[in-house]
């Protein structure tokens, strides 16, 4: 047994070793993942003494309790004021912001081979910790899915089977073949840059977070809010579509030349899975809301100068709600939507024929977990 004080040591070895084992391999992703675990737990009573109450975050939780947080805490029994809900909001918002660091890490490691500064060996080997600092995270959140889903109150309200279900399906693809890939092909510069590619989901999660504290009844927080939705839609298409593509290609015919079968098996598999989560839970729905947003901005911006306050209150709640479905990322909605479609049922059909029971445990689930108040935060005080 290797005394604690050696682990430091041990790791920073193992890290830039070229021959390393599967154990070592996947000791490195283990301490990731207790890094992330124990990073995020302190991570957030600092963000939130640095967060808490300040005139940004109380105006948008203001307006998340408007647009649907009264209807969530009562979905859920718990019997709060206005000012009681929202100062719960304002707590809650580090729980999901501690994440995006853990990206940004990722991609920040990968940097040095894309752009081939130092030591070829030493830039390969800080790409594959990029990567085993995602499968770190992932096996890190697994657990979680898994503890809160069993072990806590609400659990099947914050972990849905569809949610469930497609948290799993992201989570594929680094699981199964992150390892293999940096025993492997360490050195191979498409790896790295798959593995950047998707850490750059830091990006993405930054806009969206930001847009959300904007006030887009103001003109300068309306347009703010357009260029960051459509660089969210172009992100998307370049790294989850375009690069991914050809990414992808690049892999698959390095493992049919070098006739790494086990590679091409599992890649049959959880490339073309990883590439229906890109299209039709990432960029397809992405693409709608914005131009939905788009219209309904359009509409409310060509409001007549003698529009009467009833009508300028009524645009003003058709962009809140559209403003919703753009930034409050609906993964939930998008499984059962997608399940619909194989069925070719409408959505609006499924909505209808869905029992009311079960249709407000979905709702409550979305808002929970992926609106800006996070799922760890409906634990009740």
């Amino acid at each position: 047994m290797r005394p604690v004080q050696d682990y430091p040591a041990y790791l920073l070895e193992i890290a830039f070793k070229e021959d390393a084992t599967v154990y070592e391999l996947l000791t490195i992703a283990i301490s990731f993942a207790v890094f992330w675990g124990f990073s995020f737990v302190a991570a957030k009573p600092l963000l939130r003494r640095l967060t808490y109450n300040t005139p940004l975050l109380r105006s948008a939780c203001e307006r998340e309790y408007e647009r649907f947080g009264k209807a969530m805490y009562e979905d859920f029994g718990l019997k709060l004021s206005r000012e009681e809900a929202i100062e719960k909001m304002m707590r809650d918002w580090p729980d999901w912001i501690v994440f995006i660091p853990q990206h940004a890490v990722g991609s920040m490691l990968c940097i040095p081979s894309l752009f081939e500064l130092g030591n070829a060996s030493w830039a390969s080997s800080l790409a594959c910790l990029g990567c085993l600092s995602e499968v770190g995270w992932e096996l890190e959140n697994t657990a979680e899915i898994i503890y809160t889903r069993l072990f806590t109150k609400h659990g099947e309200k914050t972990f849905p089977n569809p949610v469930v279900f497609l948290l799993l399906l992201h989570h594929s693809l680094t699981t199964s073949l992150g390892i293999p890939m940096v025993l492997h092909y360490r050195n191979l510069w498409v790896f790295h840059h798959l593995v950047f590619d998707l850490q750059l989901a830091v990006v993405s999660s930054t806009l969206i977070e930001y847009s959300k504290l904007l006030d887009i009844t103001k003109t300068n927080d309306l347009w703010k809010f357009k260029v960051c939705n459509f660089l969210i839609l172009a992100l998307y298409v370049w790294t989850r579509l375009l690069r991914w593509i050809y990414l992808s290609a690049h892999m698959i015919l390095t493992w049919y030349h070098d006739k790494a079968w086990t590679f091409m098996a599992v890649g049959a598999v959880m490339i073309p899975l990883f590439s229906l989560f890109n299209a039709v839970f990432m960029i397809i729905p992405t693409y709608k809301r914005l131009m939905k947003f788009l219209r309904v901005s359009a509409e409310h911006e060509s409001l007549p100068l003698d529009a009467s306050e009833k009508q300028r209150r009524q645009s003003i709640i058709q962009l809140e709600a559209a403003r919703g479905d753009l930034s409050n990322f609906d993964l939930e909605d998008n499984v059962m939507s997608f399940l619909d479609s194989l069925n070719d049922r409408k959505k609006v059909e499924r909505r209808m024929t869905v029992p009311p029971r079960e249709m407000k445990t979905w709702r409550s689930a979305r808002m929970m977990r992926y609106a800006s108040v996070p799922a760890s935060g409906w634990k009740e005080d």
